[in-house]
C-alpha cells in the first residue's frame, strides 16, 4: 500500500491558483499533485515542471511531502535547500 503524502503549496503558487484567469493552466499542476498525494512508486525526489503551466510538482516520497510551487522557485530543479527554505513558507491543503 502507498502511504499518502502532504499536499503543501507555496505562497506564490497560492495566489496563481487563486486567479480564476489562470484556471486552465494550473488545473494540471493541481492534478499531478492530487496524483501523488495519493502514494508513489518511487523513491528520490522528483520535480515536474508543466508545460504551459506556470506551476510545478515537487515530489519527495522520504520527507512523505508533495509541493505545488511556482517555476520561478522551482526552475530548472527543486534541491534540499530549496525545499527547506521553501517550507516555512508553505500552506498545508487538502485537496478533494
Amino acid at each position: 500500500m502507498k502511504k499518502s503524502l502532504e499536499v503543501l503549496v507555496t505562497k506564490n503558487a497560492m495566489s496563481v491558483i487563486s486567479d480564476p484567469s489562470k484556471a486552465t493552466a494550473t488545473k494540471k499542476a493541481v492534478e499531478r499533485a492530487m496524483e501523488f498525494a495519493e502514494g508513489v512508486d518511487f523513491r528520490g525526489p522528483r520535480t515536474l515542471m508543466i508545460e504551459n503551466c506556470p506551476l510545478g510538482v515537487h515530489v519527495d516520497p522520504k520527507r512523505g511531502i508533495v509541493v505545488i510551487l511556482s517555476k520561478f522557485a522551482g526552475w530548472p530543479g527543486v534541491t534540499d535547500d530549496l525545499v527547506n527554505e521553501l517550507i516555512p513558507f508553505t500552506t498545508a491543503v487538502a485537496l478533494a
